[in-house]
């Protein structure tokens, strides 16, 4: 079953509770990012991300287990939440790589709907943030 972003509920988040990070795939000449998630219950989740303008990941292991997923504007993120996933998504050795008007210009964005946010709190392994123009859930 394929569910468009704008499909994405909290419901279908729940469902990644729990989840390893199976693949990651980026493309950075397409600005296009893959992430495939192994559910608790056997089955794959797949992420596509288009028009993907950042993307930042730590901690990654052999083995990723994720605590929960975020994506805003569509589920209850607050707008200093957004705002603190997109600085450190841009923040490299210590530093702030995008200006002040920038970082405003992209949470103002993603609050509006034009830009998606998503959010992978870890439990164990990596922590990722990806801006990008628009997401699609697979399974």
């Amino acid at each position: 079953m394929t569910t468009s972003h704008s499909d994405i509920g909290v419901d279908d988040l729940r469902k990644f509770h729990d989840a390893e990070l199976k693949s990651l795939a980026l493309d950075r000449n397409a600005n296009r990012v893959v992430l495939v998630f192994s559910k608790d219950d056997g089955t794959d989740g797949r992420f596509d991300f288009e028009d993907v303008l950042n993307i930042k990941g730590s901690t990654l292991l052999l083995q990723n287990v994720v605590s929960g997923l975020r994506v805003a504007p569509d589920l209850p993120l607050t707008v200093d939440e957004v705002r603190q996933i997109i600085a450190w998504s841009f923040t490299l050795e210590s530093r702030m790589a995008i200006s002040s008007a920038r970082l405003d210009a992209h949470v103002d964005d993603v609050m509006s709907g034009k830009l998606k946010l998503f959010y992978v709190d870890p439990s164990c392994g990596a922590e990722l943030a990806i801006l990008c123009g628009s997401i699609t859930l697979h399974g």
